[in-house]
């Protein structure tokens, strides 16, 4: 085992264990969850709420891999001297295959859970603490790709997921998954990493700096390899900044297909998609198009009577609704707005320089404008609980909501035959869409987005 998993504080270690098996068990996928149910009615109605939970979860757009549930089958067969085979055997019910770069072994989750109704939560806890093994194994997993692999696989992927503070109970009909305690897979690479990796959230360096760093992740790891300090040390930072780089939605299609490699796969062929996202963002069929609320938005697609304006995904044939927070909508439209008036490539819209710009969005996109309420939102996207004397300051929320409106783009798309990566923006992320395709109404056109 390379990654040092032994500074990840489990959240499910109350319930469960990690537990290495030298013992190869076929069947079991990395991200699915396996419950023995032991046909048990209430087990099983259990498992479809919390399947049904995963599928809706607000929380995807930050997973590094798709998580499921599945019931452990009867027909699932564990070697003698398995270790996993063996604790189910003694009544653990609940195990998952976790990702760490070992070829020697295979490791778990395998946890025991008393009543169904404790299924949701330990489930939620197996997911986040999935989430952060595998970001501390990330630099050490990808030093064990072929250089040319790696090349193979950037041809075919398109922010880092902010890690949120606290781990908060189950919302919104899914599990929550707040990464509590999760390391930055950095500080595996020394300080410079570290360092490195502050800068790149603080935005010190161009969206044309970022995509050139990626495209040299092939190189890099390959110096990473070497057996000079220093040079690990440089490539270490270069690393850190291509990492950091990715968009979670790019993280999550890397990650996708370097579990794969390391089975054993192809980073050219990542490499290359993240290099034609511009390209994407040409050739799509799909317009982004604000319409007029109309009476059956609100039954056909599920709006809300507040909003003026609506967000859809359309082609030449149909609509789609890209339903997100207010705060989000006013964020995108911001810079459907700079796409079309400016045109400028590659142009990441600064959002606290354009306070009077979101202000008039809301005005124009929303029936419950109020100025002071929706300034003080503004305002909480840099500075949280700013307007709250008793309450401690905090972050702002704007990472949150560059969150749901790539969860929003998930949603949209889940459906459709293309990815939605042209269409996404946040902090590091421009719109690649052309202003062809925006369809935007006038009054929103006559807003000045500095």
């Amino acid at each position: 085992m390379m990654a040092d998993i032994s500074q990840i504080e489990l959240q499910s270690n109350f319930f469960a264990q990690i537990v290495k098996d030298n013992c190869f068990i076929e069947g079991l996928e990395y991200g699915i969850i396996y419950v023995k149910t032991n046909n048990d009615v209430d087990w099983t109605i259990a498992m479809e709420e919390v399947k049904e939970s995963f599928s809706n979860s607000n929380m995807r757009s930050i997973w590094l891999m798709k998580f499921d549930l599945d019931i452990l089958s009867d027909s699932c067969c564990f070697p003698i001297d398995s270790k996993v085979g063996r604790l189910v055997d003694a009544d653990y019910n609940i195990l998952m295959p976790i990702f760490i770069p070992d070829t020697s072994a295979q490791y778990f989750l395998v946890g025991r859970i008393e009543k169904p109704s404790q299924l949701e939560l330990a489930t939620a806890l197996f997911t986040i603490d999935a989430q952060n093994l595998l970001k501390a194994s990330i630099p050490d997993a990808f030093s064990l790709i072929d250089e040319n692999v790696m090349e193979a696989m950037l041809l075919n992927i398109i922010d880092e997921g902010n890690i949120i503070e606290d781990i908060a109970s189950l919302i919104g009909g899914g599990p929550s998954f707040r990464g509590m305690v999760a390391p930055n897979p950095m500080t595996f690479l020394g300080e410079a990493a570290v360092k490195v990796s502050d800068w790149v959230k603080k935005g010190r360096f161009s969206y044309k700096e970022k995509r050139a760093k990626i495209m040299q992740l092939p190189k890099i790891v390959k110096r990473m390899k070497e057996e000079d300090e220093k040079v690990r040390n440089e490539a270490a930072a270069d690393f850190s900044m291509a990492w950091n780089s990715l968009s979670a939605h790019e993280q999550a299609l890397l990650v996708n297909e370097m579990m794969k490699e390391i089975k054993p796969i192809s980073l050219k062929k990542i490499v290359d998609s993240i290099a034609n996202r511009e390209e994407l963002g040409i050739n799509t069929k799909y317009k982004l198009t604000i319409l007029p609320m109309l009476s059956e938005f609100k039954s056909k697609y599920g709006f809300d009577d507040y909003h003026k304006r609506c967000l859809f995904i359309r082609n030449e044939n149909a609509i789609f609704p890209l339903k997100m927070a207010k705060k989000s909508t006013v964020i995108y439209t911001m810079s459907l707005i700079e796409k079309v008036t400016k045109a400028q490539k590659n142009f990441i819209v600064d959002v606290q320089k354009n306070n009077k710009a979101y202000v008039d969005i809301y005005q124009l996109m929303f029936n419950d404008f109020n100025k002071e309420i929706v300034q003080t939102g503004y305002k909480e996207l840099f500075l949280r609980n700013a307007m709250n004397p008793n309450a401690p300051i905090r972050t702002g929320r704007l990472s949150e909501y560059y969150n749901d409106i790539e969860y929003a783009l998930a949603n949209a798309f889940k459906n459709l035959d293309e990815d939605y990566s042209p269409f996404m923006m946040n902090l590091n992320t421009p719109l690649v869409i052309t202003p062809e395709k925006i369809e935007i109404p006038k009054e929103l056109k006559e807003i000045k987005i500095h």
